[in-house]
């Protein structure tokens, strides 16, 4: 403890992992009292992400060496130095509208968001086995999760329009101060975790839970939607309550009042996601259930790799995003890094894992958000995400080593 406090490392690390939490949610405050306000300037999430570049990049040049003499370090180094060569070779040898400097100038906003979760490792992995220091971090985000928790229910008290999630505003939502609807659900996604973890394995008061989980229903997101019944599908596994007659008992119980209620049950759910529904009825379930996105896949795949690609790039990648993407991202991540870019990135996942504990739990849980991104994005293709997904996994982690009971069942 007291080595980690007179370590100038673990201190300037520390800062910035906090310096990240607090830049990222004072540009979204800052982006969104721009749109109230209606300001000439209003990109303050870009001017965070800028900023938070900046103090990774003093950051890994303060302490290259120690970096380097770690081999997680030069494994982490090694896999982004890969990753920047596959994007770097692949957009200058495709049949591009656009080849060579302005095609790599063009995607280096989406070279960015694929990034920031393996550079956040490398940069703060040594932080992460640090369980004092990561409890704390988690208390200064949650400081700020509630906060905009509290701006949530705000908006939907007195239908305040800066905190909702959708414009034009016929669909109901609310997101508080948070930039996108991505990224609040993924905060929430991840902050359920959280507190099952705390509720049901270490016995703490549930009402955070009970709280996140309300409250994430206002987001109007179907990522919610998604993660909820495979949270309780889990919790059903792994604790086997299929064995607790009384659980049983509560199921059918709800089984039978939803029967008798179904009607309204079912006009109230068409009237919430009529978007969803309309969309069903008229593109296909797997339509609605993608929000599109696999027609962009369809578009994507035809107007980039079909027309443009040669048999190299499908080792390598080559994109246009700036033209066209299909928003899944395990699919992006081929368009944009090849078959050589997901064997990484399914090495890197691995490699977080192993170093997390390799515990049933933190594996069922990241199955569930790699899930996600077999339909949407947002997760792992993004700026703001990586950093809560580190934190949240290295506290569950620490606190399960902490309390010396393993996460398996």
């Amino acid at each position: 403890m007291n080595a980690t406090r007179t370590d100038p490392w673990m201190r300037w690390l520390a800062l910035a992992f906090a310096g990240t939490i607090v830049v990222f949610y004072l540009g979204d405050i800052g982006r969104r009292l721009g749109f109230l306000f209606e300001w000439e300037f209003v990109r303050f999430t870009a001017v965070a992400k800028g900023v938070v570049l900046l103090m990774y990049t003093l950051t890994f040049m303060a302490f290259a060496p120690r970096y380097w003499r770690s081999r997680t370090g030069r494994q982490m180094l090694l896999a982004v130095l890969s990753l920047l060569t596959l994007f770097l070779v692949g957009q200058t040898t495709g049949s591009f509208a656009v080849n060579g400097l302005e095609g790599i100038r063009n995607n280096l906003v989406y070279l960015s968001r694929f990034m920031y979760l393996p550079v956040s490792f490398l940069l703060f992995y040594p932080l992460l086995e640090k369980g004092d220091i990561m409890s704390k971090l988690m208390r200064l985000f949650e400081l700020f999760f509630f906060f905009n928790v509290a701006m949530m229910l705000l908006g939907l008290v007195f239908g305040i329009d800066i905190f909702r999630t959708y414009y034009p505003y016929a669909r109901l939502g609310f997101m508080g101060f948070y930039n996108s609807n991505n990224q609040a659900s993924y905060y929430f996604i991840l902050m359920m975790m959280y507190y099952y973890y705390r509720t049901f394995y270490q016995g703490a008061r549930p009402y955070k839970l009970i709280l996140t989980v309300l409250v994430s229903l206002l987001i109007g997101t179907k990522k919610i939607y998604f993660v909820l019944p495979l949270l309780v599908f889990y919790d059903f596994v792994a604790f086997r309550r299929y064995a607790n007659r009384y659980y049983l008992t509560g199921l059918a119980v709800l089984a039978v009042t939803g029967a008798f209620f179904w009607q309204p049950i079912s006009q109230l759910v068409r009237d919430k996601f009529w978007v969803f529904f309309d969309v069903w009825k008229e593109q296909g379930l797997l339509t609605a259930l993608a929000s599109m996105r696999n027609l962009h896949l369809e578009i994507t795949f035809n107007e980039l790799v079909q027309a443009k690609w040669h048999w190299h790039n499908y080792l390598i990648g080559g994109a246009e995003f700036y033209n066209t993407r299909s928003e899944m991202e395990f699919f992006d991540i081929f368009f944009f890094f090849g078959l050589a870019g997901v064997i990484i990135y399914v090495w890197l996942f691995i490699r977080i894992m192993r170093f997390f504990g390799n515990d049933r739990f933190l594996w069922a849980m990241l199955a569930i958000l790699l899930l996600l991104t077999g339909l949407a994005s947002g997760f792992i293709i993004s700026a703001n995400q990586p950093i809560v997904f580190l934190l949240v996994f290295a506290v569950i982690a620490h606190e399960q080593r902490r309390s010396k009971i393993p996460l398996k069942q």
